[in-house]
């Protein structure tokens, strides 16, 4: 491993640094990681160069997130990729580079023709790939694949991209799929379709990030189909249009997920009020065997009521560990916050809790309890 990112690093240092590793052919793991400098075209060039020659590679980490590769760099990248026919576990870290659509493409058909790859990072951010860069993606996914990570967040993707991306999880056998399409413009047509190859596929794990997209209590049922058969998850919905009725058709999956040892839902900045609130804890009654939780519904309107459902609905996790619940900004006051706190510290079985209840007219704000036990 070589770690370099985050210092002032050009196109001349890749070059001094491909003359160093041109000795070393009998590699088979490289993590090279060179992002947050200054990394142009040229640099791209001669780092997809010095790779090309390491055809035993079965493992390559390589960061150049928020350098400037622009498309040329990244199909000169994707060029040195080609030859590593023996890769199965590829990480790829190539964030806020101005790839665009052609970048993307490039990329998506080099990663498509590597035979042996069975675990894939793609991490492909803000780097202005519209639909078609996710469509691309989407073109990448071979069928030998068991855990793919893919973060296409801040490209300007609608419903069609969306979709396109579904379709390529078709056929798949995936362990893990982690999606993260956050800060971006799909409507509920693009996550039902989503939602719905998800739940045809059955992975163990699923990881969505829908964060700040336009998803509405219409495309909650979708995702409450695909998670009765998940051991992990984590959704997050953070500032959508999720309201009530979304929150009572995702406390329908959520109530299914017995067999679920950790899961994640990240709800803040919707509408969901008290309602949604009561919904979403009386679905976690159902988490027999969850040992990590995680809520959060911060600015959501929620009271007392919500606040209290939730704090009976907290008793009830016989194998819970971990706890972290954020409520804040919300209107709940002192009653409703006694009577989280008192359930929370009640959970015997606790390692680690975090409460936010900061900015609710509650005196108690928040609390963080870490015990460590043998």
């Amino acid at each position: 491993e070589i770690r370099l990112d985050g210092n002032d690093l050009g196109d001349a240092g890749c070059r001094a640094l491909a003359d160093g590793l041109c000795g070393m052919t009998e590699l088979t793991s490289l993590g090279l990681f060179l992002g947050r400098n200054r990394v142009c075209k040229v640099g791209f060039m001669v780092v997809a160069e010095v790779v090309a020659r390491f055809s035993d590679l079965r493992v390559l980490q390589l960061d150049m997130s928020e350098n400037r590769s622009g498309p040329d760099g990244m199909i000169a990248l994707a060029d040195g990729l080609r030859p590593l026919t023996t890769l199965h576990t590829l990480n790829l870290q190539l964030r806020g580079n101005g790839a665009m659509e052609s970048g993307c493409a490039a990329l998506a058909s080099a990663v498509k023709k590597l035979p042996e790859l069975t675990v894939v990072t793609l991490g492909l951010a803000a780097n202005a790939g519209g639909d078609r860069g996710c469509a691309s993606m989407a073109a990448a996914l071979g069928t030998g694949l068991r855990r793919l990570e893919v973060d296409f967040g801040t490209n300007s993707v609608k419903n069609t991209g969306c979709e396109a991306l579904a379709e390529g999880l078709l056929g798949l056998e995936l362990e893990h799929a982690g999606l993260n399409l956050a800060v971006n413009s799909i409507g509920d047509q693009g996550c039902v379709v989503l939602a719905e190859r998800l739940a045809s596929i059955m992975p163990r794990v699923v990881h969505l990030q829908l964060f700040d997209n336009s998803v509405s209590d219409a495309a909650c049922p979708a995702l409450a189909a695909m998670m009765p058969h998940l051991r992990e998850l984590c959704l997050d919905l953070r500032q959508n249009r999720i309201g009530p009725a979304g929150c009572v058709a995702l406390g329908e999956g959520l109530a299914q997920m017995g067999s679920a040892h950790k899961v994640a839902l990240h709800l803040g900045a919707n509408k969901i009020e008290d309602e949604g609130c009561v919904a979403v804890g009386n679905a976690c009654r159902g988490l027999h065997h969850c040992r990590a939780l995680t809520l959060t519904m911060s600015k959501n309107g929620i009271g007392d009521k919500g606040c209290t459902a939730l704090a009976s609905a907290v008793t009830t996790l016989p194998a819970i560990t971990s706890l972290e619940v954020d409520l804040s900004s919300n209107s709940i006051e002192n009653s409703g916050a006694a009577a989280l706190r008192c359930a929370v510290m009640g959970l015997q079985g606790l390692s680690t809790t975090c409460v936010k209840l900061q900015n609710n007219p509650a005196q108690i704000e928040s609390w963080k309890v870490e015990m460590l036990r043998d």
